[in-house]
């Protein structure tokens, strides 16, 4: 009898332990995570506000004339995939001499602008345009929109850019500069404004398979190449937004922590970015995922036990200090794809890295 008392006993410390142990991990966890909107969140509310700026010059009829394009002219997907590394331009139809400007919005809801020539008003066109400039796909992965400004009269590039001149806009600017862009359009009249949206998807690597390209870099057919990784987080938009998030592409089976041969591929990439030149100063966040299967202090857990893994796998295989990794759990409260569909669900089984400050 004693003994099944003193079992008892120590099976009720035990659940009280790590009933603390989950309290003290949901509170951490909503610390970092407060105020901290999903991606796909960030991304409807900008295309809610981008969707509303004065335009009403319907003869222009732009809905369906703006699109991107690639130099393979095999690539007819609907949305188009323009795969990492891929060039693509941008083309507008008009039937009436207009001004054209465009505002980017990429995969995690940041806004840039893409014009020309910054002192001057963006050029009159009539029938097939394509911007002289070509872009380069680069991370994020996911869903990007191109929106179309297309006015009667010319518009100064510096008009549309952000105040302080940089064409990306940081995210906590980003309200006013929409603020700021409405009432420049309205300034104008609805009537002298017409907007067309074009969307595609950048892709990872692995759609490059057998191209010149995928010959050039060390992806092997995975997401991204090493230096990806290196110039996504050394970039301008890297500067301007101060805390990026980068998806791994490390998935994981369901209830499971446990690395498969795709998942310890996928972190030597980036293993070999960490140990680039250009980020030896940085230090990063590892944020674990789950699905919405289970309860929310379970998953918490498992986003846990993820995120260890792969600060693990790096610090074993690769070296990275301690110091340069910290691990933060998000549970399934930030889902990359929102839905309980399987295909979703695989997709918010992941971590993914965010850059926190150089040393």
């Amino acid at each position: 009898m004693r003994l099944a008392s003193r079992r008892r006993l120590s099976e009720r410390a035990a659940t009280l332990a790590l009933g603390c142990a989950l309290s003290a991990l949901i509170a951490a966890h909503a610390q970092v995570a407060a105020g901290a909107p999903s991606a796909a969140a960030v991304r409807a509310e900008r295309i809610a506000q981008l969707g509303a700026l004065p335009s009403g010059w319907a003869p222009l009829a732009l809905g369906a004339e703006a699109a991107v394009s690639v130099a393979d002219a095999r690539a007819t997907a609907v949305p188009l995939r323009v795969p990492i590394g891929q060039t693509w331009q941008l083309r507008v139809r008009t039937a009436h001499d207009a001004y054209l400007s465009a505002i980017l919005l990429d995969g995690h809801g940041v806004l840039s602008v893409l014009v020309r020539d910054e002192g001057a008003p963006t050029s009159a066109t009539r029938g097939e345009w394509t911007a002289r400039s070509t872009q380069v796909a680069v991370p994020p992965l996911g869903e990007w929109d191109v929106f179309v400004i297309a006015t009667r009269t010319p518009l100064a590039a510096t008009e549309l850019l952000p105040a302080d001149g940089a064409r990306v806009v940081a995210p906590a600017a980003a309200d006013s500069f929409l603020r700021a862009a409405a009432h420049t359009l309205a300034e104008r009249g609805a009537e002298n404004v017409a907007i067309a949206r074009a969307r595609f998807q950048i892709a990872g690597r692995a759609g490059l398979r057998g191209t010149r390209i995928a010959a050039d870099d060390d992806a092997g057919g995975l997401e991204y190449a090493s230096d990806d990784i290196v110039d996504y987080f050394t970039s301008q938009r890297a500067h301007v937004v101060g805390s990026v998030r980068l998806d791994l592409h490390v998935r994981f089976a369901p209830d499971s922590a446990a690395l498969d041969e795709a998942a310890r591929a996928s972190l030597d990439i980036v293993g070999r970015a960490l140990h680039d030149e250009r980020l030896l100063a940085a230090s990063f966040r590892i944020g674990g995922h789950t699905d919405d299967v289970g309860s929310a202090p379970y998953n918490l857990a498992l986003s846990q036990r993820r995120a260890d893994a792969v600060r693990d796998y790096l610090a074993d295989e690769w070296g990275i200090v301690a110091l340069r990794l910290e691990v933060v759990p998000y549970g399934e409260s930030s889902p990359l794809e929102p839905g309980d569909s399987s295909d979703a669900r695989a997709m918010n089984r992941r971590v993914d890295f965010e850059l926190k400050a150089s040393r």
